[in-house]
């Protein structure tokens, strides 16, 4: 019986996906909180002339040149709680919700295509925390993780206390990378605290990027 929440999140291509799609989403889907991968300026600069702040007006925008941008927008109040900028992995802002006693990080694994980036991806999903306990706070870790629910990577981190949402809702294997093909692979996930319930999850095609969108409602304990 708890407050019911949408949590969005889309990998942009280096910046190269349509914003005023994205804006559209998100006010037609009632997004409450968007997490965006690859947050280039150029992008960030047109989310802002599209009216993306009119909807989420708070907002942590960490956009870099190139793939290592990210950034969180919100309809309540954000509190920034951490931010990642190690060499060879994105921006992974993390923020809490002001009155909903939860936690969302933009996550960005690197992509495991050589030695060093095997490596970072790693390291980056190794050291996802699992859900905080003792005070009652919530988390979601939301983006793209360059692994499917095949990966012992990816598993381990559900393991540490998460529900992916997708699987949760039979649609573990709906595909969100590349968007263009039929032979795809679920990279993208939005991982929460088992302790949130799943109600919807739509994963829809975004003009310019390769990446698919996820959206999905759910409701606080």
């Amino acid at each position: 019986h708890g407050r019911e929440l949408t949590v969005m999140t889309f990998n942009t291509k280096v910046g190269s996906a349509d914003a005023n799609t994205v804006v559209r989403m998100v006010r037609n889907k009632q997004v409450d909180v968007l997490a965006l991968q690859e947050l280039t300026p150029q992008l960030a600069e047109r989310l802002r002339a599209g009216g993306l702040a009119q909807v989420l007006p708070y907002s942590l925008v960490d956009s870099r040149p190139g793939p290592f941008g990210g950034g969180l927008w919100s309809r309540l109040p954000l509190k920034r709680t951490y931010l990642e900028t190690r060499p060879l992995l994105s921006q992974a802002p993390e923020a809490s919700i002001t009155g909903l006693g939860l936690r969302v990080r933009s996550v960005h694994a690197s992509p495991p295509i050589s030695a060093k980036r095997v490596y970072a991806w790693h390291t980056t999903l190794a050291t996802l925390p699992g859900p905080p306990t003792g005070d009652g706070t919530l988390r979601v870790l939301a983006g793209d993780y360059n692994a499917t629910l095949d990966h012992k990577a990816l598993r381990s981190v559900i393991d540490r206390g998460y529900t992916d949402a997708a699987d949760a809702t039979g649609q573990g294997l709906v595909t969100t990378w590349p968007s263009d093909r039929n032979f795809a692979l679920t990279l993208d996930h939005v991982l929460v605290d088992k302790r949130i319930r799943i109600l919807r999850v739509q994963i829809l095609h975004v003009p310019g990027s390769d990446h698919r969108a996820m959206i999905v409602r759910m409701r606080l304990p």
